[in-house]
């Protein structure tokens, strides 16, 4: 949070300060903290709304839908 506060973490954040932490989950490795971040990135806001509120339950049906032709 210091180096993002700072300016001098990601440079998407440092674009966009303040920062302020709103949700965190703790990981055993680094490569399982990497791919949820991934994951999150892909959600939509309001989806990231909810898990940032906890509503986990409502997650499932913000899930964006793939149509095939």
């Amino acid at each position: 949070m210091d180096q993002h506060a700072s300016g001098k973490g990601s440079a998407y954040t440092s674009k966009r300060l303040p920062v302020e932490l709103v949700f965190i989950e703790e990981f055993d490795n680094v490569g399982d903290a990497y791919a949820r971040e991934k994951q999150l990135q892909g959600w939509g806001r309001a989806k990231r709304e909810k898990l940032i509120a906890l509503k986990y339950d409502e997650l499932p049906g913000l899930a964006k839908k793939i149509f095939k032709s």
